[in-house]
Parts: structure tokens; sequence; C-alpha cells
């Protein structure tokens, strides 16, 4: 599951983790939030939820 967002929120991350634990059973499964800028705090609260955070 990817959702990607030009400057992604912190509400962003809790959403994906919140459709992550509705829709994937298989933990082999990874979010992905990918953004042009991303904060450097983002990385910490993305791996507290599981999520895999990409910046281009």
């Amino acid at each position: 599951m990817v959702e990607i967002k030009v400057l992604p929120r912190r509400d962003n991350v809790s959403s994906l983790a919140s459709k992550r634990a509705n829709l994937i059973t298989e933990k082999s499964k990874v979010p992905i939030l990918a953004g042009t800028v991303i904060k450097k705090d983002f990385y910490k609260v993305a791996e507290k939820y599981g999520i895999k955070i990409y910046e281009y």
C-alpha cells in the first residue's frame, strides 16, 4: 500500500497505520508513505507504526 503526499503531516501517518490494520493481514506487506518534503521527526513516528518513508 502506497500513499504519496507532497508535504505529509502526522495525521497522514496515523491514517496510513489504521488502513494497514484494516487491510493487511500478512506481516510481510509494508505500507509506504512517499513525499517530496519530509521532516526528520517523521521517520521516528513512521518506524513506530511500521511504515516505510521514501523522500524524493
